[in-house]
């Protein structure tokens, strides 16, 4: 870390598929290897591997609450930045029932809570899918949220917990107003 914190290395040297420092250390919550690397003046957060992730994506979707926070903390992240399958950090979060991360996440000015992936998903979609009532309920508090939104198979959030008979996700819904698709 000392090279790194003496600018003698490029903190965004890319190797095998695009990989950075920043984004292996984000991936595996190496928390004081991202902020020395978060320090230094040309570090870019935006990055992308071949497959778009980021290494918002990669502490979102691994659970590094810490990290996703000192990744917010700057003004230049791009908290709704997409995979090429089209997902963004909060779908890595709610998909995996990642409840903390999801809450930072959500907390962020510049979330985009009805962004969808390629076939329509949203991160409501993804949460109800997989019975992930707490995120279901962050995700239904913020302002804005499309709770009837259909994926591209016409299926709404609603559809979704009831298929899987999430039980507690179907009830937090209709107490919102979701409906069938």
């Amino acid at each position: 870390m000392a090279l790194i914190a003496k600018d003698a290395v490029d903190v965004n040297a890319k190797v095998n598929d695009g990989w950075t420092a920043l984004h292996i250390a984000s991936k595996h919550g190496h928390v004081g290897v991202t902020n020395t690397l978060l320090g230094h003046d040309g570090v870019e957060v935006n990055m992308t591997r071949t497959t778009g992730w980021t290494a918002l994506h990669y502490a979102s979707r691994h659970g590094h609450v810490d990290i996703v926070s000192a990744l917010l903390k700057g003004t230049a992240v791009r908290v709704s930045a997409k995979l090429n399958n089209g997902w963004t950090p909060l779908h890595c979060a709610s998909r995996h029932g990642l409840v903390e991360v999801a809450k930072v996440l959500l907390e962020h000015h510049d979330v985009d809570v009805n962004s969808s992936q390629k076939k329509g998903w949203t991160a409501l979609h993804y949460a109800s899918k997989f019975g992930h009532v707490d995120i279901v309920s962050a995700l239904l508090a913020k302002v804005g949220v499309e709770i009837n939104r259909k994926n591209n198979c016409n299926k709404t959030a609603l559809d979704l917990a009831s298929g899987m008979n999430f039980q507690k996700v179907v009830e937090v819904l209709v107490a919102s107003g979701a409906e069938r698709g």
